[in-house]
């Protein structure tokens, strides 16, 4: 704290970041193809500066893949199209959404942190949703641990999805040190979406990655934001918009 006019001034950490919001429309299954456009958005955020990416929510197998994940084979695929994805970016640090199979043959909804070409972190969702369109508690084991890394010299904390509805896993990333938390998600749509999101965090700064695609069963929300004020967004369906926090 210092002392102005008689009045008390406190020193603010300021850090610069430029965050790429990749609201992509990715099909399922389409492992390969879903590939190319995370790369394709990550040669883009990179052009543009970007320190971090954030895909959406299983993003590399497409959302939701429902009973694929039923197949040890699907789950292996990603595996392997993962590895040869993350060796193939550098420069920022990426967060691709992807399905894990994890130790037991447990499932989980996770996203891999990505830097150098190789993974650096990763995280597994913890709220999994059970109701209207979703099912994720018949495929999926939730995790419990929390994911916060640094980029730019900023904690950034990673929750996905159902998980912002919560308070318990943003609380985990925030106890961990996390400033930042970006949140990728593949929501269906509905009006007031944006609106509610708003009112949901406090005490970090927040991102959201939206999908933008459509399928039989749910059309998902073609939005990508952060209501806090420090955060500003530009974004565009299918490509990388920019997040800047000052």
């Amino acid at each position: 704290m210092s002392r102005t006019g008689g009045r008390r001034r406190a020193h603010v950490k300021i850090c610069p970041m430029r965050i790429a919001i990749a609201q992509l429309n990715q099909m399922v299954d389409d492992l390969s193809g879903n590939a190319e456009r995370i790369l394709a958005a990550v040669d883009a955020a990179r052009r543009g500066g970007a320190e971090l990416v954030v895909t959406p929510e299983l993003s590399l197998c497409g959302y939701p893949p429902e009973d694929l994940l039923l197949r040890p084979a699907f789950l292996r695929a990603c595996a392997s199209e993962l590895a040869r994805l993350a060796a193939r970016i550098a420069g920022p640090t990426v967060v691709i959404g992807y399905p894990e199979l994890g130790d037991g043959g447990l499932r989980h909804n996770a996203a891999a942190v990505i830097r150098d070409g190789r993974v650096i972190a990763g995280y597994r969702k913890h709220t999994l949703p059970n109701y209207t369109v979703f099912d994720e508690q018949r495929y999926f084991t939730p995790g419990t641990e929390p994911c916060v890394f640094d980029v730019a010299g900023m904690r950034v904390g990673l929750v996905i999805c159902e998980d912002i509805w919560f308070p318990e896993p943003a609380r985990r990333s925030r106890d961990k040190g996390a400033e930042l938390i970006v949140v990728p998600n593949g929501s269906p749509y509905h009006t007031r979406q944006q609106s509610l999101r708003r009112g949901v965090v406090t005490g970090a700064s927040t991102a959201w990655s939206s999908a933008s695609t459509g399928l039989d069963s749910e059309e998902s929300a073609p939005a990508s934001s952060s209501p806090d004020p420090g955060l500003t967004v530009s974004r565009r369906n299918a490509a990388p918009g920019s997040c800047a926090r000052s």
